[in-house]
């Protein structure tokens, strides 16, 4: 809402009320309790979309996507009793494309988040470039589960228990842990399609060097090496020296318009303009100082569109759209390094049931 001094405004929500259940579409049967939150337009954008809140561990808890930064944002605080909230912590969900989410309770009393992976070209106006002829647009998420960390008072992200139903035990692969360093992949295994899950952990790196990043890449077996491709398209989420966690994807030959140089621009947040062509994603996000003890972990959810990253402990979350192979193509997934001294790294893998 505009305010009376100047063209900023005000992005809040407005909490109302109805007893007239089921009738409570007629006119009249609504009456206004509070304003719920309100914000800084700088901060958080011109409006609160996609708005969701409930109790969970004994606080209760605000989300919403904000067309600013295209990021679904989340408050941890107590409900007044004017029914406002008092904000006690916050921070991002997902900072990737990750949108207009909304929450829902298990039986055995979890709570489940799913949303919209897109683009943000519906907010900035871009036009996709075509895939296939077609325009890609967006997909559902996999749920995830939330989870309040006591201490903290910070939100978690995790895959949904769920989720490992759809594991193929077949395909069960593991790397125990090895050295890898640059120049000397060491595969994971391979398989038709993508949809896949990874989990990695890198449990020592030497002699870090600025630049230098270890972790995952998938790509089309018939590439050849991640040193020099062919045609196609890779998919890498890798860590960093700075600690950072960097998820990346581009198609196409070197020398292509949307080869891999296009996505190495520096870039800190996940609204960045290197990826608006729709091919192209380059994200780095700090590893927050209370998970840089121990091995570095993360789980990938991947399949043809979409891939899903829940990284230090499920404190950076990084949903993007990636376009790594067709479906019937044979894909191969690889511990690797750019640069730096070797690392230890351990993986499993299993393709996911297509459903």
């Amino acid at each position: 809402m505009r305010d009376q001094n100047g063209p900023t405004g005000v992005p809040q929500s407005l909490l109302w009320a109805s007893d007239d259940a089921p009738g409570f579409l007629k006119v009249g049967s609504w009456k206004f309790v509070s304003r719920f939150w309100s914000g800084n337009w700088e901060a958080y954008g011109p409006r609160t979309s996609c708005v969701d809140t409930f109790a969970l561990s004994g606080k209760q808890i605000f989300l919403f996507s904000d067309c600013k930064y295209h990021r679904v944002r989340w408050f941890v605080g107590k409900l007044t009793e004017e029914r406002t909230l008092d904000v006690e912590t916050e921070g991002i969900a997902d900072w990737g494309r990750l949108y207009a989410s909304q929450s829902m309770d298990t039986p055995d009393g979890r709570r489940l988040l799913i949303g919209n992976i897109g683009h943000p070209g519906f907010c900035t106006g871009t036009k996709l470039l075509p895939i296939g002829g077609t325009d890609w647009n967006s997909m559902l998420s996999y749920p995830r589960q939330i989870h309040l960390d006591a201490q903290s008072s910070r939100l978690t992200f995790a895959p949904a228990d769920e989720l490992r139903t759809a594991r193929v035990a077949s395909t069960h692969v593991v790397v125990e842990p090895t050295t890898v360093s640059c120049g000397t992949p060491v595969a994971l295994g391979s398989a038709q399609g993508n949809t896949r899950e990874v989990r990695l952990s890198l449990q020592q790196w030497t002699n870090r060097t600025p630049g230098g990043s270890c972790g995952f890449q998938l790509r089309h077996a018939s590439n050849g090496s991640s040193a020099s491709p062919e045609a196609g398209c890779v998919l890498e989420v890798m860590f960093t020296a700075a600690p950072s966690v960097v998820v990346r994807s581009w198609c196409g030959s070197p020398g292509s318009s949307h080869e891999k140089a296009e996505c190495l621009a520096g870039s800190d947040d996940a609204f960045n303009k290197s990826s608006l062509a729709g091919y192209c994603y380059n994200i780095s996000l700090p590893v927050p100082s209370t998970a840089t003890n121990g091995p570095s972990e993360l789980s990938a959810l991947i399949d043809r569109s979409v891939v899903e990253v829940f990284a230090a402990g499920g404190q950076v979350v990084i949903s993007s759209g990636v376009f790594v192979d067709s479906e019937s193509a044979t894909a191969v997934v690889e511990l690797t390094c750019d640069s730096g001294g070797g690392a230890v790294m351990a993986a499993e893998g299993w393709m996911l049931l297509k459903q």
